[in-house]
């Protein structure tokens, strides 16, 4: 048995605030530090235009950034940006940040190892041969 190592990062910023912008550069060091198939970053937003936010897609292939059409962020109940949620595949919360600021991100990289460091202990576990009776 595998346990499945993959996590949703998704980032609430508003593009007239610094520390989200910071935020975001931020992150997009850290996802080149976990292979591609294992985090997944999503940055919304639900101020701007789509054509502001399309903008930000020509800075790297390592964020996708999207207008928050459908209000998540009054779902989650975000009400300080930016604000980061790591979820798993299957909708759960397990970490949050609100009003995070750049000296905080590290937190979010600290996490994100924690996560898969452990993981790929119970993985090690789980792929050894049972001994037989």
């Amino acid at each position: 048995m595998k346990i499945e190592n993959k996590l949703i990062v998704i980032n609430y910023w508003h593009g007239k605030n610094i520390y989200c912008r910071n935020v975001l550069d931020h992150l997009a060091k850290i996802k080149l530090k976990f292979p591609n198939e294992s985090v997944r970053m999503f940055a919304l937003n639900p101020f701007e235009n789509e054509t502001f936010i399309e903008d930000f897609n020509h800075l790297n292939d390592w964020i996708e950034y999207m207008k928050d059409q459908t209000g998540t962020y009054l779902f989650y109940q975000i009400t300080r940006f930016p604000s980061i949620l790591i979820l798993t595949t299957d909708g759960r919360i397990i970490f949050r940040q609100d009003g995070i600021k750049t000296n905080h991100i590290k937190h979010i990289e600290y996490f994100l190892k924690s996560f898969y460091l452990s993981n790929d202990l119970v993985n090690n576990i789980t792929e050894q041969e049972t001994p037989s009776l």
